[in-house]
């Protein structure tokens, strides 16, 4: 009996040992982004917000209207993994997470895209439908970004080969945490 009960426990804490390695290998310290301001503050990653000085853009080659909120800015994060369990942690790269708010759009398509401007700034990589938002990077925090509204060309052997330029937002830092 003494001897099912020591092998029983051996079993035990190998299984312990793997569950853990598998955790750990399923946790990816990669770059990630919090799904919403409210989020990033919840886990202390929220740094400041920017206002845009426009809410409404209306595209010049396409039927649609974008309404822009406010731009929120948070500390780049990663998952690390702990024994049997993960924490999040601030990234210390240099960089840093924002996410320009879409309240809301007349368009299905994709048919523009935004970046900031110079690129030593930050840059936009993309929208992100389930967040509604256009996520990017910023390496800086200036008083005032300059956004540039990239539509998609209607001539459809063109498209996004050649983008135009067709408007610029600026934002403005509203407050530092």
């Amino acid at each position: 009996m003494k001897s099912k009960l020591i092998g029983l426990s051996i079993l035990i804490v190998i299984l312990l040992f793997v569950f853990s390695f598998l955790h750990k290998a399923g946790v990816k310290n990669v770059h990630n982004f919090s799904d919403s301001k409210y989020t990033s503050k919840k886990n202390n990653f929220y740094i400041l917000d920017y206002v845009p000085t426009e809410k409404v853009i209306k595209l010049k080659c396409w039927s649609a209207t974008i309404v822009l909120d406010t731009a929120w800015t948070e500390y780049q994060w990663f998952e690390e993994a702990n024994f049997l369990s993960s924490t999040l942690q601030k990234a210390d790269n240099g960089a840093y997470n924002i996410g320009f708010k879409i309240k809301s759009e007349s368009t299905e398509d994709f048919v523009y895209s935004l970046d900031i401007i110079p690129e030593s700034v930050g840059s936009i990589g993309g929208n992100n439908p389930l967040t509604k938002q256009h996520e990017g990077v910023l390496y800086t925090f200036p008083d005032t970004l300059k956004i540039i509204v990239q539509e998609k060309n209607p001539v459809d052997s063109i498209g996004w080969t050649k983008h135009i330029v067709t408007d610029t937002i600026t934002y403005i830092k509203l407050k530092i945490k």
